[in-house]
């Protein structure tokens, strides 16, 4: 990495005596340094070309694909309703970039929302019809 900016202040090239003081700690080793790059958003600023860098995690990715989804859902029930064909075009614009932003996360995550909706709906309905014996004992106390 010689020449290039540490993200990880641990990684740089430290005196011989405290490498040895670092060795001794115990270091995980699922966190090597292209797990934890696996982290961060990376992308150019369009005006001066600078390089900037976000850290997040996958459930931070996850939260933020299901408030697209969300959001998509709500803006397009209201978008029909549009009598107004500039605004409504614009708007169906929009919600088509949204899908695709949405489409990227969840590829680059491996996350599939609708599968994650389907996965709690079954288990919703599994446990609505079994009152269980909780409600027998509440019953017998009565």
């Amino acid at each position: 990495m010689e020449g290039q900016l540490s993200l990880f202040p641990e990684e740089q090239k430290l005196p011989a005596k405290i490498k040895q003081k670092k060795e001794k700690k115990n270091i995980d080793p699922a966190q090597t340094f292209d797990e934890r790059m696996k982290r961060f958003w990376h992308y150019m600023e369009t005006k001066g070309m600078h390089e900037q860098w976000i850290e997040t995690v996958v459930g931070e990715l996850r939260i933020i694909i299901d408030a697209l989804a969300d959001y998509h859902d709500i803006v397009s029930g209201r978008v029909g309703l549009m009598e107004d064909p500039y605004a409504k075009a614009a708007w169906e614009y929009q919600l088509k970039r949204i899908k695709q932003i949405q489409g990227k996360l969840e590829e680059s995550v491996g996350y599939n929302r609708d599968e994650q909706l389907e996965t709690c709906k079954k288990r919703r309905h599994s446990n609505d019809g079994d009152i269980g014996e909780d409600a027998l004992v509440l019953a017998s106390r009565g």
